[in-house]
């Protein structure tokens, strides 16, 4: 089985081409062993780039740390203050189309079963200035080690199966 040291380690080699990348962060009171985020521009141009089509941007924030299987309801608050800073976190401008706010946590045993029902079904999204300056979306997406399992929402797991611990390091699996 991969330690939770060992996967970290791979999965920030990993992401450190995508996202600008630092330690730990601090967020509502807890401590992420990992915390990144992307941004990404797309504009369109007509000939050339004095004539720009449309302009937008996506943006992902990833919190990431290791979960030891508390509470159901400890989650659920930790995710309600989670949303609760969104706007804090994302500060929509002008061209902001969508942002994706991932929160991974990261187990050694196998995900309860209440958990992952949990996991399947959370789905939260948040609208900016009705929509016009876009939303983002908060996903929680939950790694057992022991398992080799990623479970979140059914419409995040292309996002979700970046986080595979057998993806992470095929080398690592017999």
């Amino acid at each position: 089985m991969l330690s939770y040291d060992n996967y970290l380690s791979l999965l920030r080699d990993k992401l450190s081409s995508h996202f600008d990348l630092t330690g730990a962060a601090l967020l509502e009171g807890r401590t992420y062993d990992l915390h990144g985020t992307m941004n990404i521009r797309n504009t369109k141009y007509l000939l050339s780039e004095k004539v720009k089509i449309y302009n937008y941007e996506n943006d992902e924030y990833l919190y990431l740390r290791k979960y030891g299987g508390e509470s159901l309801e400890g989650l659920k608050e930790e995710l309600g203050q989670i949303q609760s800073v969104i706007p804090q976190i994302i500060q929509p401008e002008k061209d902001h189309m969508s942002s994706l706010l991932t929160l991974v946590l990261v187990m050694d045993e196998e995900i309860p079963t209440d958990l992952a029902r949990f996991a399947k079904r959370y789905r939260r999204q948040k609208g900016f200035a009705l929509g016009f300056r876009g939303w983002a979306d908060l996903i929680l997406v939950i790694v057992s080690l022991k398992e080799n399992r990623v479970v979140t929402h059914r419409n995040f797991m292309k996002t979700a199966a970046f986080f595979e611990p057998e993806k992470v390091c095929p080398k690592e699996r017999t």
